[in-house]
């Protein structure tokens, strides 16, 4: 029985994909009856999520399914998630260019029309995540739901770096590896052999362990805009996808004897985005993690409506290009729990690890290179 779900999105394609669901519950039948029960509430959740971004984005990708995710669409009878009007012409735009048949578009057409007056999904989504979280929740949701966290912050202006990227990366990556209380609280570098490649992207960067790809090795890609990046955002991005981040959790974690799900994005994310916020202080970093908050506290708080404009707003005064705004509103409003993933997991490391003194972060990575490694906070 294969021990890895190796589908890092299957949350939001299990919806419309029969495929995946079957592969999930094939995943499934190597848990404990616990693990297996927190599985079930996961996927009854992301089962029932309807959402006009998700499927465009899919149908867009495998055009030649579009058919069969439509049909999938219709036997779920549920309510479309509520898109906000910022994305609607954009979306339309879209749909209009897909290489699918004109009945489709028009299906997808009337599918974004309903979901301008669509399910409010937030309170479904934070009862989910209380039950998740067990009983860390409390102290996580006393972090998050803050006045403090009404209004998001500047960040510190930063030096562009516009040349030597590669070298850079070498020179940052060998100070962090080898920064001994980095590796008191995180422990050796685990990370042996990787591909770097930087590229031109709107992103910061993407660790892509081997068990996801074809690759021999793991790969490292780091995006540039226009052959400069910022500084504080390149130093941290290698912290997150990097060592502490991503390529430690993968690296240290790493047991063919116990099962891993590459779609626990609370528990993958959450790890990258607490090293990032941990390792070393900075101006920077506190409005970084102060922002998160605000997304958080706003995501419980707002609707759909008043959340996406506020969201909007702050990324247009903060220097985002629209394309970058909008892919941002893209994942707020159609991905449940996307970004709040990131934040979320973060939230639980700093309560167990920070708060309750239960572990430090490498013995979290070892109690998980032990056990099966999902969203079983609660188990934890």
């Amino acid at each position: 029985m294969k021990k890895l779900l190796d589908c890092w999105d299957w949350y939001y394609r299990i919806a419309i994909d029969n495929t995946i669901e079957k592969k999930v519950f094939r995943w499934m039948e190597n848990l404990c009856d616990l693990e297996y029960k927190i599985m079930e509430e996961v996927v009854l959740f992301y089962r029932n999520i309807l959402s006009i971004g998700i499927l465009v984005d899919q149908i867009e990708e495998m055009p030649d399914r579009a058919k069969e995710f439509l049909n999938r669409v219709d036997r779920m009878n549920v309510q479309p998630l509520k898109t906000p009007e910022v994305l609607v012409q954009w979306f339309h735009n879209r749909i209009q260019v897909l290489p699918v048949d004109k009945c489709i578009k028009d299906q997808l057409h009337e599918i974004l029309e309903s979901s301008a007056s669509g399910q409010e999904i937030s309170p479904v989504y934070w009862e989910f995540c209380k039950q998740l979280f067990g009983d860390a929740w409390i102290q996580m949701k006393s972090v998050f739901d803050d006045p403090q966290y009404d209004d998001y912050e500047i960040l510190p202006k930063q030096t562009l770096i516009d040349k030597k990227h590669k070298e850079l990366f070498h020179s940052i990556f060998s100070s962090v590896t080898s920064n001994q209380k980095l590796i008191s609280q995180y422990g050796k570098s685990a990370i042996e052999e990787f591909d770097l490649v930087i590229e031109e992207g709107m992103h910061y960067g993407e660790w892509w362990d081997r068990d996801l790809t074809n690759y021999e090795k793991d790969r490292l890609i780091l995006f540039e805009n226009a052959q400069s990046v910022r500084e504080q955002d390149y130093f941290y991005t290698i912290l997150h996808e990097a060592y502490p981040g991503h390529g430690q959790f993968y690296n240290a974690v790493r047991n063919e004897h116990t099962c891993m799900d590459h779609g626990a994005m609370a528990l993958v994310e959450g790890w990258a985005t607490y090293c990032e916020w941990h390792s070393y202080p900075s101006s920077y970093i506190n409005v970084i993690r102060h922002n998160a908050m605000v997304s958080l506290r706003s995501s419980y708080r707002l609707g759909a409506v008043q959340r996406s404009e506020k969201l909007w707003k702050q990324l247009l005064q903060t220097g985002a290009s629209e394309a970058q705004a909008r892919q941002s509103l893209v994942y707020a409003t159609q991905y449940p729990g996307f970004t709040e993933a990131y934040y979320l997991g973060a939230l639980w490391l700093e309560a167990v690890i920070n708060m309750q003194h239960k572990y430090t972060p490498e013995t979290f990575l070892q109690y998980l290179k032990n056990h099966n490694k999902g969203v079983f906070f609660r188990l934890w």
